[in-house]
């Protein structure tokens, strides 16, 4: 398996000083930035028990507990730069690779891995009919900070909110692009809201990952799953041989408890 190689290759010595030097730097990065940034934590947008519940209902649970978003990092760059979109793996010299596939993605999200496509494109008649209702008075697309501010004013949990919320996360965390809005291909996919529990996430996440690198940009895609991938990887490869459900916990608990268990975790 692609993850036991590095765990591997730290067990058998394959790798110099020089390079668990580099690499613990490497993680010393990632934590520092992860405490300098929020996202749907308490302190950003504040939901509310029935708003928690309706994220449950898309199957996005899990995505309420995490701390860290928009990442903006050397270490994704340093990802991009060794990625071989021929394998669809980060090949690390002297380490091994990490694939960028759908059980990867579901490892460090959690989010539905359902057998429904994920309609991303452009709907011109979809979208005059949606976006009244979405942003009522407004004639063109607010900016995802807009957005995030327009949820943390809501009080509902109906259809609306559920629609906003998902737009957030298409557009703050599953797939960011370079533009500041939300992508207007977010709107078949709200159009179909009783589907969304059901729809291959995973397979999104990861295939706007493939495309953006392959493509040489870095800073489009899910940043979140990056450096969850290559700390879930980097500090604790003995829980590979767990088994996915285990890996999946260990994951939800670094959501839950956040920096100071991800900083005892990498003394282990």
């Amino acid at each position: 398996m692609a993850f036991a190689a590095v765990g591997a290759a730290r067990r058998t010595g394959a790798a110099s000083p020089e390079r668990l030097q580099i690499e613990a730097e490497w993680l010393a990065a990632i934590i520092k930035t992860m405490m300098m940034i929020s996202w749907i934590h308490h302190s950003r947008i504040g939901f509310t028990d029935d708003q928690k519940g309706a994220a449950t209902e898309m199957g996005m649970q899990a995505l309420m507990n995490v701390r860290c978003t928009n990442l903006v990092n050397p270490v994704c760059d340093w990802l991009g730069e060794i990625y071989d979109p021929a394998s669809r793996e980060f090949v690390i010299p002297g380490r091994g690779r990490l694939p960028l596939n759908e059980e990867s993605v579901f490892c460090t999200l959690g989010v539905p891995h359902g057998q429904t496509k994920v309609s991303y494109e452009v709907n011109n008649k979809i979208e005059e009919a949606l976006f009244p209702r979405l942003f009522p008075g407004l004639e063109s697309m607010p900016n995802t900070s807009v957005l995030a501010d327009l949820l943390q004013a809501m009080t509902t949990h109906g259809e609306v909110f559920k629609m906003k919320l998902l737009m957030y996360l298409i557009s703050a965390v599953f797939a960011p692009t370079t533009s500041l809005r939300p992508s207007n291909k977010c709107f078949p996919i709200l159009a179909k809201m009783k589907d969304v529990k059901n729809m291959n996430w995973c397979k999104f996440i990861a295939d706007f990952l493939h495309d953006a690198f392959s493509s040489k940009m870095y800073q489009k895609g899910c940043q979140l799953h990056l450096m969850l991938m290559y700390v879930d990887c980097l500090i604790c490869p003995s829980w590979i041989s767990l088994g996915q459900e285990a890996r999946r916990l260990r994951t939800s608990l670094l959501f839950l408890h956040g920096l100071s268990m991800l900083s005892r975790l990498c003394l282990l």
